[in-house]
């Protein structure tokens, strides 16, 4: 972190160093510094994010890179053979052909409709366990051709992601050639890509064609109508950029520090200590995001400060302005005035500043990386003459 800008610290020595006229004439100054704050004070994106969407740090020191959408449990894709094939007998016989009604199950975001659309990133994927139940490998079947598994990730008309799956000898471009033999389970991953609108459902549908088995007695299959072959569906919803809409909600930033403790007692006593204003903070807030907020920003002393050191909080209201558009930030300058003995409690120590307040309800885009950030400066006004 910064130390205090020269302004302050020449102050300082100014007041510590020069003998100042107590008699008349008794001039008073106003001082105009900047906050020893390294221009951090910020209030992150994630503030503005509905239920449900959480932001992804990575790297190090960490760097907001994406959302994450949470999902609800996913109901698995569960087909029994009579449904698959009503014309595979209940034996052991050969294995009829059958392209099995396709079967479907809905992926539920956390956030519903609170997230209007999203632009996937890096890493989204749904992750399918296939179980087969049945008797007999349906893209292998004994002395049969290969079959075929489709796997596709939709939301409404738009295809996410696909994966085709084939038997051993397949000669479907594209497909992948495995197997999943009788009584066993295999994951396989769907990768998804493109724009999702949470006005359409986004499903996973399974389609399945399995040939025929040879009539030789050794490649006869044990079939059962009540046998179960089920796709389980576990998806990674990774985000870019999206727009949401929230309700008024509450506000919260990390904590800044901002040093003024190398501020002497000699400037401090120079304050009026009074109820009175007697300086301000002027902030110059750059807000990108389409809300803005009824927000308010607290001087405190940091966790752990000795109990004998710490600051009364100071809390003071202030209005951040919405931009009127996504591509264009707002900026605007607000005024925080402080009392004499307000400027008393701040001088010469730790603080930290963090914001508070709540947010205005309304839709916005937002990317990870977006904040509304804060410069700042601060006006005290000065006695010549030491104050008791």
């Amino acid at each position: 972190m910064r130390r205090p800008e020269a302004g302050i610290i020449a102050l300082a020595m100014l007041a510590s160093a020069c003998a100042f006229p107590t008699e008349s004439p008794n001039w008073d100054m106003t001082w105009n510094l900047p906050v020893p704050d390294d221009n951090s004070m910020s209030i992150g994106v994630s503030t503005f994010l509905p239920s449900g969407v959480t932001l992804i740090n990575s790297g190090t020191p960490p760097t907001p890179t994406a959302f994450s959408a949470q999902v609800g449990s996913v109901p698995p894709i569960s087909r029994t053979l009579g449904v698959q094939c009503p014309s595979c007998p209940s034996a052991t016989a050969p294995k009829p052909a059958f392209n099995a009604p396709q079967s479907t199950t809905t992926i539920s975001l956390a956030a519903g409709t609170s997230l209007n659309s999203a632009t996937l990133f890096t890493g989204s994927q749904i992750a399918i366990t296939l179980n087969n139940g049945f008797g007999f490998d349906p893209l292998n079947p004994p002395g049969g051709g290969p079959g075929l598994i489709t796997l596709a990730v939709n939301n409404g008309a738009t295809t996410l992601g696909t994966l085709t799956l084939g038997g051993t000898a397949t000669a479907v471009a594209g497909a992948v050639a495995t197997t999943i033999p009788a009584g066993q389970s295999k994951v396989f991953t769907v990768n998804l890509t493109g724009t999702i609108n949470t006005a359409q459902p986004i499903t996973v549908a399974m389609d399945m064609s399995s040939p025929a088995g040879g009539t030789a007695p050794a490649n006869f299959v044990t079939m059962n109508p009540n046998q179960l072959f089920s796709a389980s569906a576990v998806p990674v919803i990774n985000i870019s950029s999206a727009t949401v809409t929230i309700p008024a909600q509450a506000l919260t930033s990390t904590a800044t520090p901002i040093d003024m403790s190398n501020i002497d007692s000699a400037v401090v006593k120079r304050i009026t200590d009074d109820a009175q204003n007697r300086g301000a903070m002027y902030l110059t807030l750059s807000n990108p995001l389409t809300i803005g907020a009824n927000a308010s920003i607290t001087f405190r002393s940091p966790t752990g400060t000795p109990a004998s050191q710490a600051i009364t909080p100071i809390t003071k209201s202030l209005v951040v302005a919405p931009a009127a558009n996504a591509t264009t930030p707002v900026v605007s300058k607000v005024t925080v005035n402080l009392t004499g003995q307000e400027l008393r409690r701040m001088f010469g120590k730790h603080i930290e500043a963090v914001f508070g307040g709540s947010t205005n309800a309304g839709t916005t885009t937002v990317t990870p990386a977006q904040k509304i950030s804060a410069s700042s400066r601060i006006q005290v006004n000065f006695t010549v003459k030491e104050q008791p």
